[in-house]
Parts: structure tokens; C-alpha cells; sequence
């Protein structure tokens, strides 16, 4: 059954602009029919408190992700790093992480580290496999990561044959290649969805701090689902009529008011549901 979830870090920054406490966020949040959290893994350390929260709230954990430097680090630390994120994230009875590998250095052969960190990615996979987690990698909006592409996606998928996909539907835009035309391609691979819809031009002069310019030059700004320029409510038709069972996560980083783009996003996807 589909559900929606929502970035924690969103809520927490709605909790801040709005002078709420985060648990009557999560409240609010749950009265839009948002029922999970994309948590980053930093957020979880104090497992016990964070713990109660979100189950006060009926909340559960859709995906935790976690920042690494695979290119760079060495095996034995990164190989540490990955034991304990996931140990983490199955405290908090997640099925699926997020795993953001590092970036290459401007110095860095490509082609000769690519191999390495497809290396530690396998690994991860088979470690969290033993907690009955799944590992995803996103179109990361940053040219400069090792998926940032559709091609690198799909060389990593292969490289990784049980490595998954999130899919960003507002990340594609960023290096110039069509989300909804894509979907089909790496359907095999998808597990999760990342609802992210942008802008050209700021909604408001608060987000104008929020940009993120693409590859080709273009601004891109915060939306609210369905109200951007991806192709959005038709990529959540094509998926559901793929037959996706899975979670759709409500993206907005850098919303000047995260609790009415919450809002707003909620329904535009409950909507289509």
C-alpha cells in the first residue's frame, strides 16, 4: 500500500519558522495524511528520545540516508562507517537506506575509482541484506557525484546487482535529462520515490537564497508537489500504474514555509492516490 512520507529535516525547519514544537509538527504533518519520515542518520543519535517521538506521532521511518566518502576514505573506515549507519538505521526499523557515496575530486581519475566505490556500495548491500534492509542510490544533483546521471545509475546497478534505486523526480532536471521519460527505464531498479518538483524563478525573495543552478546554467527553485515545472503528477501516474507499492516522499528543501508546502504537497499526492 502506497503511503506518503515527508523529510525530517523539513519538519524540524517548519517547527523552527512557524514557533511550533517539532512533536505538534508531526502532528500537523500526520493531519495531512503524511505517515513516515526520510530521516539523515545524524538526526537519529539519540535513538531512545527520537525513538518515542516519532512513535507518539505514529510515525514511521520510510528511509534513512547517509553521507559517505567512498572514493576517497579507506576500506576499513568506510567499512566501519557502513557497520554503523546500519546498525542504526535498523534500530529504527527501517527497510530501505539511502546511500550517498561521496563526490570525485577534481584531481581524481574517474574511471579507476568508479570500480572502488561500486566495491564498497556491493558490500553495504550484502552487511544491511542481514537486517533485511534495502540500499538505494538517488540521482544526486551534484555533477560531481558518482550518480548523478541516469547512465551512472544504471552502471552502478549493474555493477551492484542488488543495489536499488530512489528515484528523484526533481534531481534529473538538474544535468538536462526528462524524469518522466526515464521512469521506464530504471523502473526495474526503483524502491522508492523522492516527490521533488522545482521552479524557475523564486515563489517568493526568501527562497531566492535557495537556488540550485543546473548544468546548463538554469536556476531551480523549491516547489510544492505538482506545482513545478517535472512532469511530476504524470511520473506519479506512470507509477502507479506501473504498480508501485511504495512510499512517496515529499521534497522541499529550502521552502520558505515548509508547513504550508507540506501541506500542499500531501494533497496534490493524495490526489492522484
Amino acid at each position: 500500500m502506497n503511503r506518503i512520507s515527508v523529510f525530517y529535516a523539513h519538519i524540524c525547519e517548519a517547527a523552527q519558522q512557524r514557533e511550533k514544537s517539532i512533536e505538534d509538527t508531526l502532528y500537523a504533518a500526520c493531519g495531512f495524511g503524511i505517515t513516515a519520515l526520510e530521516c539523515d542518520i545524524q538526526q537519529l543519535e539519540d535513538t531512545p528520545a527520537v525513538r518515542r517521538l516519532f512513535e507518539s506521532c505514529a510515525m514511521e521511518v520510510s528511509s534513512v540516508y547517509g553521507s559517505f566518502d567512498f572514493p576517497h576514505d579507506s576500506i576499513a573506515v568506510s567499512h566501519k562507517k557502513i557497520d554503523c549507519f546500519l546498525e542504526k538505521a535498523a534500530e529504527f526499523n527501517t527497510d530501505k537506506v539511502l546511500c550517498i557515496p561521496g563526490f570525485f575530486h577534481e584531481s581524481d581519475d574517474k574511471k579507476s575509482v568508479f570500480p572502488r566505490v561500486c566495491e564498497l556500495i556491493s558490500f553495504m548491500c550484502d552487511r544491511a541484506e542481514q537486517y533485511g534492509i534495502t540500499v538505494t542510490v538517488e540521482d544526486y544533483d551534484d555533477i560531481s557525484s558518482p550518480c548523478c546521471t541516469s547512465k551512472q545509475l544504471l552502471s552502478l546497478v549493474k555493477c551492484c546487482p542488488k543495489l536499488r534505486l530512489t528515484f528523484d523526480t526533481g534531481n534529473f532536471l538538474y544535468c538536462g535529462e526528462d524524469a518522466l521519460s526515464l521512469y521506464d527505464i530504471l523502473l526495474p531498479y526503483v524502491v522508492h520515490i523522492h516527490c521533488k518538483d522545482r521552479l524557475y524563478s523564486p515563489a517568493c525573495p526568501a527562497e531566492e537564497r535557495s537556488v540550485k543552478q543546473a548544468v546548463n546554467g538554469d536556476l531551480l527553485y523549491p516547489s510544492p508537489c505538482c506545482e513545478g515545472v517535472v512532469k511530476l503528477p504524470q511520473i506519479l501516474r506512470k507509477a502507479l500504474g506501473s504498480g508501485y507499492k511504495g512510499t512517496f516522499a515529499i521534497e522541499h528543501f529550502g521552502a520558505a514555509d515548509q508547513l504550508a508546502y507540506m501541506e500542499r504537497s500531501a494533497q496534490a499526492i493524495l490526489n492522484r492516490l
